[in-house]
Parts: structure tokens; sequence; C-alpha cells
């Protein structure tokens, strides 16, 4: 028997729904323009499928670490996909790349560009701690969702999985706004000294060849989710706030010493995710409210239903 979902589980469908239907109608209307658009749209449709089920069956699980595991694999699933979907329509918009633009801002305001400079202290030993730094973020999404539920219950779990997707879509929208392709992508001759580390160094790597494309750069995902994990967790789990901040706090300076971002798409991406946290109880008002009207509406047609009946 299906339970009705609470708002902020209803307002995560929601927003991960609209955004994929929003997407396939941008392929559909501009297919010279999204490449490999039929393909494109096949995926998106298909994941939307796969993500509307597994919501489903969380909804249908008791309110608990099932139900709580579930609804987490599923959303941190589909943004990991949405982070790879998003790449072919990044030029729907604007064409071109911006990093130029960027690199002139910073160079004009401090005289050189980060990311280069941060070469001069470039050692195996930093160059360590950034990497893991970088890579330890992926698991850290969804055990910053159980870090969660474990001190607040799976409300606290659901409120953390709404503030991630809605911040992570608006990243989203933001590369097709501003494209910005990376410091690695446009100048990648710019670097002279190589990272050299060990294991997370390789992880890095790995994930840069497998995962990464030019653009999907400002908002950085990286810097929004990491400013919504340190919310989340001094807001529902203080112990493990303080635990993980260092390696939180060292994601932002990973971004750009691991020549990922410019310092402006860290940016970007701390103010991103600081409004949307912001907006975000609006939205679940909002979405309270929606989903009282139509249960009230469901309640006065069955009622009149009933009275027609009862009426013939």
């Amino acid at each position: 028997m299906e339970t009705r979902p609470s708002t902020a589980h209803a307002a995560i469908d929601a927003a991960c729904l609209t955004f994929i239907a929003a997407l396939l109608l941008v392929c559909a209307g501009n297919r010279s323009n999204v490449p490999g658009a039929p393909a494109v749209g096949q995926g998106l449709l298909i994941a939307g499928g796969l993500y509307a089920a597994a919501s489903g069956v969380a909804r249908r699980l008791r309110d608990g670490i099932a139900s709580t595991w579930t609804l987490t694999a599923a959303v941190t699933l589909l943004l990991s996909y949405l982070y790879q979907a998003i790449a072919p329509f990044q030029h729907v918009l604007v064409r071109g790349w911006f990093d130029g633009v960027l690199i002139s801002w910073e160079t004009s305001l401090t005289g050189t560009e980060c990311t280069r400079t941060l070469q001069s202290i470039a050692c195996t030993g930093i160059t360590e701690w950034m990497m893991y730094a970088y890579v330890i973020y992926v698991p850290l999404l969804p055990v910053t969702a159980l870090l969660c539920y474990r001190t607040g219950g799976p409300a606290a779990a659901r409120d953390f999985l709404f503030a991630l997707a809605a911040t992570n879509l608006a990243s989203f929208t933001g590369f097709l706004l501003f494209p910005v392709a990376g410091p690695l992508f446009y100048q990648p001759g710019a670097y002279t000294v190589p990272l050299t580390g060990g294991f997370f160094t390789w992880c890095a790597g790995l994930l840069h060849a497998s995962a990464h494309y030019p653009g999907g750069s400002l908002p950085s995902p990286h810097c929004a989710s990491t400013t919504v994990m340190l919310v989340m967790l001094y807001r529902h789990n203080r112990k493990a706030f303080y635990v993980a901040a260092p390696t939180l706090l060292s994601i932002y300076a990973a971004t750009v010493y691991g020549r990922y971002h410019y310092i402006w798409d860290s940016a970007a991406g701390i103010l991103t995710a600081i409004v949307m946290l912001r907006l975000c109880p609006v939205l679940l008002a909002w979405a309270g409210q929606i989903a009282s009207s139509l249960i009230a509406s469901r309640r006065a047609l069955a009622t009149l239903a009933m009275t027609s009946k009862e009426d013939i």
C-alpha cells in the first residue's frame, strides 16, 4: 500500500523529474545543437524512469534506514548521471567558452591566475592530501545523508538530499548559461609542474580521464555540494561535522590546486549553494502547499463522486 510521501521527498522527485523533462524538451526542439540528440534523449528517459521506480520503492518502504538508503542511492546516482548528460547541452544557449574571460578577470585583479601560481607549492605530500579530498567527495555524498539520518532520522536525510539535488540542478543550469571548459582542457600547456602523489593522486587521474569533459565547471559542483554537506552536517550531526570539516574544507582548495576549476568556478559553486540553501525552505513550503491543495482536491472529487452515486 503506497503511503503519501513527505513534502521533501515529493519536492526531490519534482525537481529531478522536471529537470529531466526540461532537458528532453530542449533535446527535441534543438536536435541540431545537441550532439547525438536521439541517444541523449533515450538515456534521459531511461534515467528518469529508473529514478521514478527507485523513488517509488523508497516511498513504499517503511520510513527508516531501508527507505533512506534507497532514496539516497537514487538521488546521488541520478545527479552523477545528469552531470554527464548535461555535456551535449552546454552550447545550446551560448557558443564558445568563457575561460579567457575568467582568466582575464583574475589576472587584472591579482596579476596572476591561481591554478598556475599554485604550481610553486606543488609537492607529493600536498598533492596526495588534495587529491584525497577531491576523490573522497564522491562517497561522502551518500555518507552525509546517512550521517544526517543517524541523528535526525529520515526527515534530516531528506532535508540534505533535497538541498543537494536543488543545488546540483542549479549548478548544471549554470553550465548552459556560462560555459567554461576548465583549466586542464583550456590551457593544458600552462602547467609545467606535474602533480605527483600516491594512491589518491592515481584515483584522481582516473576520475579525470573517465568522468571529466570540457565544461561542467561553473559553478563547481564539488564546491556547491561541499557547502551543502558542511551546512547539513552542522545542522543535523554536529559531531560528524567537526570530524569531516578538515576534509570538506580541503575540497575547496583541491578543486583549484588540482587544476579542475578556476577560482571563479569554486566561488560560484559556494555562492550557488548559499542561495539554494536559503531558497530550500521557501521551495519546500511551496511544495507543501501544492501537495495539500492536490490532496484536498482529490478528496473533494472523491466526495462528489460518492454523492453522485448515492443520488443515482
